[in-house]
């Protein structure tokens, strides 16, 4: 099996609002992670980074060097996004699901609760199948996941 962690970019925050206000006026720095996955047989990736932070001022102070973006971060370990079997999004926040790898996986898999709002239109991406989709790829996503955490 391989686990590798996808340094994605990095964001900068308030230190307080992580130490129940303590620290106040500190800035601290923190990496966006993905994590990517691979064993028997299937390539796996959890979660996909944030948008590209030149193309925007949603969520500043973010930041993103040459080649952390999640196709290039890929690109390094020799993957492709389509080379994908599973995205699985923890959640739907902005620094953890970026469209971009979306739109060229054939598997995304989240809680039922997200799902749900990726097929309302309460998402930016609307456009993949059922929630009986969701329900095949969530049971496979925990049967390929189980083992790999047993061990």
């Amino acid at each position: 099996m391989v686990l590798r962690p996808l340094h994605v970019g990095t964001i900068r925050r308030d230190k307080p609002i992580f130490t129940y206000l303590r620290n106040m006026g500190t800035q601290i720095e923190m990496p966006i992670l993905a994590w990517y996955i691979e064993g028997q047989g299937h390539r796996i990736l959890v979660d996909t980074g944030g948008h590209d932070p030149a193309k925007g001022e949603l969520h500043p102070p973010y930041m993103r060097e040459p080649g952390q973006d999640p196709v290039s971060r890929l690109a390094a370990l020799g993957v492709r996004p389509e080379d994908i079997d599973i995205l699985i999004l923890t959640h739907l926040h902005w620094d953890h699901a970026s469209k971009k790898i979306w739109e060229t996986s054939s598997s995304p898999v989240t809680t039922g609760a997200l799902w749900n709002g990726l097929n309302t239109g309460n998402h930016p991406s609307e456009k993949w199948g059922t929630s009986q989709d969701h329900g095949r790829g969530a049971e496979l996503s925990a049967s390929l996941l189980c083992p790999f955490l047993s061990r």
